[in-house]
């Protein structure tokens, strides 16, 4: 378990009872836009990148929820039950 981690995983924790949701993990359309030697960053190559991101937190790929055993490993049960 690294201080990171559980930062990054209480922070979500908290963004979540908040009501932020996979929706907002979005980088602005101006990622898209084709640049004079780059295609731009697809829509789908962005949800591959929140995806791996959230499988290499320890949270569920389709959600980015912490899934029990990331929240279980990282000691963070009781601020779970206050994030909703």
């Amino acid at each position: 378990m690294t201080t990171a981690h559980r930062g990054l995983t209480l922070a979500r924790l908290f963004n979540l009872r908040e009501g932020m949701s996979r929706a907002d993990d979005r980088l602005p359309a101006r990622f898209s836009d084709p640049l004079p030697k780059h295609a731009g960053f697809s829509r789908e190559q962005q949800d591959k990148v929140v995806t791996d991101y959230y499988v290499e937190q320890g949270w569920d790929a389709k959600t980015g929820v912490p899934t029990a055993e990331t929240i279980r490993a990282l000691e963070l049960e009781a601020d779970a039950v206050h994030a909703g």
